[in-house]
């Protein structure tokens, strides 16, 4: 990212920080949707939240190819035991990690899943002057209500849809349910990207449901890694190099919309 590395990813680093100890488990969103709403406010997004919480947002004129849609979630599926995270979350720069470990020992979540996606969506917005749309949903882990909710004229501009909500590192997610969300050419073109920018694993994987599924209904759209580990247990974590990849993919992304939508020459 031309000289930008150690900002960006001083910010991503900055935005784990200030949002891992807010408690949002599904339909408990309303802090977490406040303060990425006015994050972005404060960053001259347009935004737009509806009345189940959905934040929808766009910056910047409209690219030629159209915008690159960024989504992640921001339910949790935290209990009660994760309220507080204040005297156990730590970041341990020297391993690059994020978790919740008290001194005796006790875990908590972190709920990488997905506040990693969440992370990586307030870096750009706050580090960059790129134009893209967000769309940041509730319920997630509830069987994608809130996803459902956003009407399909928001769609209508956006060139393709990039969900930061996989675990581990490299997976790219392109077929839910027998629904393929993404033409193979898109994610050719999405992995030759990575490729450009150092990053020689993203592969395309098999996953369960995400927020994905629905907006394929309107655009090409994929869920692509974003490191967390052992989601939706005491025993989670957020790798940041892993993060920081998902980042500068997305960042590649929306610099150039027209490469990933490029069609292969026809063999005749």
């Amino acid at each position: 990212m031309n000289g930008t590395d150690r900002d960006m990813k001083a910010l991503l680093i900055d935005s784990l920080k200030e949002i891992l100890p807010i408690y949002s488990p599904s339909y408990e969103e309303a802090a977490m949707g406040a303060y990425i709403h006015a994050r972005l406010l404060s960053n001259d997004w347009g935004v737009t939240r509806d009345d189940m919480g959905n934040i929808m947002a766009v910056r910047g004129a409209r690219p030629d190819a159209g915008y690159i849609l960024l989504n992640a979630h921001l339910d949790t599926c935290q209990s009660e035991h994760d309220r507080d995270l204040q005297d156990s979350l730590r970041y341990d720069e020297a391993r690059g990690i994020f978790l919740a470990e008290s001194p005796d020992g006790d875990r908590q979540q972190v709920a990488g899943d997905d506040r990693a996606g969440l992370a990586l969506i307030l870096a750009l917005a706050r580090g960059t002057d790129l134009p893209f749309k967000i769309v940041c949903t509730v319920r997630e882990e509830c069987g994608q209500q809130g996803i459902q909710e956003i009407p399909p004229e928001f769609y209508a501009d956006c060139a393709f849809g990039l969900t930061l909500d996989r675990k581990g590192r490299g997976d790219i997610i392109s077929t839910y349910s027998g629904r393929t969300c993404a033409p193979p050419y898109i994610v050719t073109n999405l992995i030759a990207l990575g490729k450009e920018e150092g990053m020689d694993y993203w592969k395309v994987n098999n996953g369960s449901i995400a927020d994905t599924y629905h907006i394929a209904r309107f655009i090409p759209a994929v869920n692509i890694s974003v490191g967390y580990y052992n989601p939706h247990t005491r025993h989670d974590y957020i790798l940041v190099d892993e993060t920081y990849g998902a980042l500068r993919l997305a960042h590649a992304s929306i610099e150039c919309p027209e490469r990933l939508l490029l069609r292969p020459a026809s063999s005749d």
